[in-house]
């Protein structure tokens, strides 16, 4: 089979294409050329092909015509083949392009539709809570209305009130007068205060304005000022002046007190809690402080059982001050009543053998013990009787006549107190061994 070529290619047979065949069109032909996709619209297929004014039925018979003699029948038909060939492509490729552009009208147009119906959806929703809002926003109306009418009433009620105030008003303007009158000449003083530069006249000007307790205090600086006499310097008189009102706080003076009162090692924690709780509510510390200035005042014993409840059981320990004070109180009077119901045992077994008649002497022997702790016991119950009302009741601190009330009180009572402790001793002993048992299994 012969091989042809488009490109300035001698055919065989002697022919030799001038130019290369660039177009689907004949050269000289009337034949349309194959339509580009810019041009498909306005592309048309003809009715019939013409050549040199003669009709012809197909564009094959056209080119056949129009081709010269010389050129092979096989070339003709190649070059049919390659056209029919381009236009089937470019046919193809313009079918696609159509299908792609429909298939993209068909989803923009399907979205389109699905927006609308949505926004539809959407206002129709709207209309459904406008219309509930409607109805909301008439209810606040007449609300409104209501309250606007009562706002009403209150303004004119409001307005005669603030008329009855003016005319009320208008009897004072003689009192504020002079009130204007007393503020403008103590400014003036004010002025002429500050004017003064000279130690002598700033100790004068502010011991002037003291009162009460301070002025009391720098009563000596009054007499200097009065009689004309060296007052010293400014800061002399400062220094001395805030010790004045470091002496009139109370809080101040409370908390060096306390201070004081805790820097004493007591024995006995009754002794520490009588003044503690009169200084400690005035001293301004807080519950952690106080709780670490009666920790250091306990006896061995009362640490000891803390700190196993404290094992056991952190919560059993109290965070406030003063249920601090009274657990500790508590452990320490059942220390005490444990260790006098011991002494009573010991001393009654020791006597029991010699016959009844020492019942008498062990009966005196029980009753000096029992005299010997039975203040301690009582002092310590009144502790833990105070700290309980304290919880209720404002701490006031005791005073010395209270004082020598109580131990008056508890001298007059003692010897009625020692007959009957030995049967509340017996009771207490019973009570305190169940108590140790439960401490010993507990430890």
């Amino acid at each position: 089979m012969s091989q042809y070529n488009l490109g300035s290619v001698a055919f065989p047979e002697g022919h030799i294409a001038e130019e290369p065949h660039t177009s689907s069109t004949p050269k000289v032909s009337g034949v349309v050329r194959n339509p580009s996709p810019t041009t498909l619209p306005e592309f048309t297929t003809p009715q019939t092909w013409e050549w040199q004014g003669v009709s012809y039925d197909t564009i094959k018979e056209a080119a056949n015509v129009a081709t010269p003699n010389t050129i092979p029948r096989d070339v003709k038909e190649w070059t049919m083949n390659v056209v029919r060939a381009f236009i089937m492509r470019d046919v193809i490729s313009f079918y696609e392009a159509l299908h792609q552009k429909m298939d993209e009208r068909h989803e923009r147009t399907v979205a389109s539709l699905e927006e609308e119906i949505l926004a539809r959806i959407h206002v129709e929703i709207m209309a459904v809570e406008i219309k509930e809002q409607l109805k909301v926003a008439r209810t606040q109306i007449g609300t409104l209305s209501a309250d606007n009418e009562r706002l009403i009433k209150s303004n004119n009620s409001l307005t005669l009130e603030a008329q009855a105030i003016c005319k009320d008003f208008e009897d004072y303007k003689d009192e504020v007068k002079g009130q204007m009158d007393a503020l403008y000449s103590n400014m003036v003083a004010l002025k002429e205060a500050q004017e003064k530069t000279t130690t002598y006249d700033k100790i004068q000007q502010a011991n002037a304005h003291l009162e009460g307790g301070a002025a009391l205090y720098m009563k000596e600086y009054a007499i200097k000022l009065t009689s004309g006499q060296d007052v010293g310097t400014w800061a002399e008189y400062t220094r001395k002046l805030e010790m004045a009102y470091k002496t009139l706080d109370l809080k101040c003076t409370a908390q060096s007190l306390l201070d004081a009162h805790c820097a004493i090692c007591h024995k006995m924690m009754i002794a520490f809690a009588e003044n503690f709780r009169a200084y400690a509510p005035e001293s301004g510390y807080s519950d952690e402080d106080l709780i670490v200035k009666i920790r250091e005042q306990r006896s061995t014993h009362i640490q000891t059982v803390m700190s196993v409840t404290e094992t056991l059981d952190p919560s059993k320990i109290p965070t406030t001050w003063m249920d601090y004070l009274k657990f500790c109180l508590e452990i320490e009077i059942k220390h005490l009543q444990q260790v006098s119901g011991n002494k009573l045992t010991g001393q009654t077994m020791a006597t029991k053998d010699k016959g009844k008649g020492k019942a008498t002497k062990v009966r005196q022997v029980e009753e000096e013990g029992s005299s010997d702790t039975s203040p301690q016991i009582a002092a310590l119950e009144q502790a833990i009787a105070a700290l309980r009302g304290m919880s209720t009741t404002s701490t006031t601190p005791l005073s010395s006549k209270g004082k020598g009330k109580a131990k008056a009180h508890s001298a007059g009572t003692e010897s009625t107190i020692s007959t009957s402790t030995v049967k509340d001793t017996n009771a207490r002993i019973i009570e305190l061994d169940e108590f140790s048992e439960d401490f010993q299994y507990e430890v």
